[in-house]
């Protein structure tokens, strides 16, 4: 059976609430969907997808709203878009 993705929110997470957890609970919270991501992750279209020690994996989609001023993306993302 296919695994479904997390359902993703955006928001804030209180200063309280940060300083209950490591930075790699946090980051892992992030990924699972248990920790709404930051609002400018969904005005850029990014997902923080995986995170473990000392590694985080953070997935974007180039879309024409990530186009640089020439009109292309960026050889970054677009090598890694192929993957």
């Amino acid at each position: 059976m296919q695994e479904r993705a997390p359902i993703k929110t955006y928001g804030t997470v209180g200063a309280d609430r940060q300083m209950e957890m490591t930075g790699l609970e946090f980051v892992r919270g992030l990924a699972s969907g248990t920790l709404p991501l930051n609002s400018i992750a969904q005005t850029l279209g990014y997902d923080v997808t995986e995170a473990e020690s000392g590694r985080v994996l953070v997935t974007a989609i180039p879309t024409a709203a990530l186009l640089n001023p020439a009109g292309t993306r960026s050889w970054r993302l677009h090598r890694h878009a192929a993957r």
